[in-house]
């Protein structure tokens, strides 16, 4: 493949004259001649600079061509004379000399011409064939590079259908339309770390905020309320995942199951906690939950089945004492602002022990971070501002104002990158959702 075409733009007045054959002595025809030079052979040096000094189209490579911003093969189209009869043809520079020689010299010039015009015939016959054979070689390469990505990706495709198909089938109800107990999957398999589960016609949606301190393996699944729908499932699927610093705990059950065979299971910190009846609504409230993983499981076997859950929170504190602590946080923030406001509280945790406690606050011009300080066993509350008017992808670093720790945060309103955070929190402000996180805790200040 030519890197670049040089096209011939000399002699445009010679060529839009008649000129005759010198055999035959009729009007000969302007045709278009095009010819591949490289740059390392001698036509580039003689014949280059001589035949095409006027305008250069350059390739995609771009270094120098000799003269010519082209490298490599280059693609070199002129204007010669043919004879519509004895099909003779000649250059302009060869056309010119024959005009402007006698009789007796344009016949030695004819048959001088015709022996060079037929040895460069076949030389560019013999170059064509060469650039054919490239040519061909070089579409056999792109048309290898197509197909075999797509035939493997089809027999990829067909392996998925076919895997789905097989794990569609991997479970069998054997214990009748009207009894829902598994059969095959046991206790042990969903207590393992290990889930995965194949489905047909499915379906979910989810709603609420993301706990505060769920890893970032079950982020996916914290939500306050998950709903799923299957028309037909085989293996152990997550539903819901929190972890929390409030002490209690409630999970809304609502599932209806047609065929097959499943059962809901919740797990605390990887423990066996209890099953949650099929076919009902059920609610579960689980006491001193407080920095414990709650993981709620389905396990199904070739169950056609719909399932709910919502979970809410309880504090361990009275209503009345609740009210006490924000009439005394606001108090404490009416000597540094007018009107804030209070848009979300963040436990800063480490190795699962709170150390810290922010609060994003609603300044009025902007968002603002602040440490919230109790002294007093909890009679006295004050703020320490940590950052005003926080922005949005720049980094922060603040020292802890209740420990030695140095602690880094960051705030995104896209979407929340891949990582593995200490803290999320995510709110709306101003209609906009955000993600505040905590992503260093240590006793150095970061560099």
């Amino acid at each position: 493949m030519a890197n670049g075409v040089v096209y011939s733009n000399k002699d445009l007045r010679y060529l839009s004259k008649k000129h005759f054959c010198p055999i035959c002595n009729l009007e000969m025809n302007k045709v278009k001649v095009t010819k591949i030079i490289n740059s390392n052979s001698e036509d580039a040096d003689e014949n280059m600079p001589k035949m095409f000094s006027k305008r250069i189209v350059l390739g995609s490579r771009g270094a120098k061509f000799k003269k010519y911003h082209i490298a490599g093969d280059v693609k070199c189209i002129t204007n010669e004379f043919e004879c519509s009869s004895c099909h003779r043809r000649y250059t302009v520079d060869q056309m010119k000399q024959i005009e402007a020689s006698s009789e007796e010299v344009k016949k030695e010039l004819v048959a001088l011409f015709d022996e060079a015009n037929q040895a460069s015939l076949e030389s560019s016959e013999s170059e064509i064939c060469e650039a054919q054979e490239v040519d061909k070689k070089k579409r056999t390469k792109r048309i290898l590079l197509f197909v075999i990505p797509s035939i493997m990706a089809v027999i990829a495709l067909f392996s998925a259908i076919f895997s789905m198909i097989y794990n569609s089938n991997k479970y069998v109800d054997t214990n009748g339309d009207d009894n829902f107990a598994l059969c095959e999957i046991t206790m042990d398999d969903i207590l393992s770390d290990k889930t995965s589960y194949s489905s047909m016609m499915s379906s979910s949606t989810h709603s609420g905020y993301h706990s505060d301190f769920v890893g970032y393996r079950y982020r996916d699944y914290d939500y306050d309320y998950i709903s799923k729908s299957f028309g037909k499932v085989n293996g152990i699927i997550i539903l819901q995942a929190t972890k929390t610093y409030k002490d209690t705990l409630i999970l809304k059950f609502e599932s209806d199951i047609k065929s097959g065979n499943a059962e809901i299971v919740i797990l605390v910190d990887g423990e066996y906690y209890k099953s949650v009846e099929l076919n009902k609504k059920q609610s579960v409230t689980l006491k001193n939950i407080s920095g414990k993983e709650v993981i709620v499981k389905l396990a199904a076997e070739s169950a056609k089945i719909e399932v709910s859950v919502e979970r809410t929170y309880k504090e361990s504190a009275s209503e009345d004492s609740l009210n006490e602590y924000e009439a005394k946080l606001y108090e404490a923030l009416s000597k540094y602002y007018e009107n804030a406001k209070v848009v979300r509280y963040c436990y800063v945790t480490k190795d699962s022990q709170i150390i810290e406690q922010f609060c994003i606050i609603d300044s009025g011009s902007g968002l603002d971070v602040i440490s919230i300080v109790s002294t007093g066993g909890g009679k006295k509350t004050d703020v320490i501002i940590l950052e005003k008017n926080i922005v949005v992808d720049k980094s922060y670093y603040v020292k802890s104002q209740v420990n030695d720790y140095y602690i880094g945060f960051k705030l995104f309103n896209k979407q929340l990158p891949s990582g593995d955070f200490y803290n999320i929190a995510d709110f709306k402000y101003n209609g906009t959702k955000y993600w505040f996180v905590i992503d260093y805790i240590d006793e150095f200040m970061h560099v």
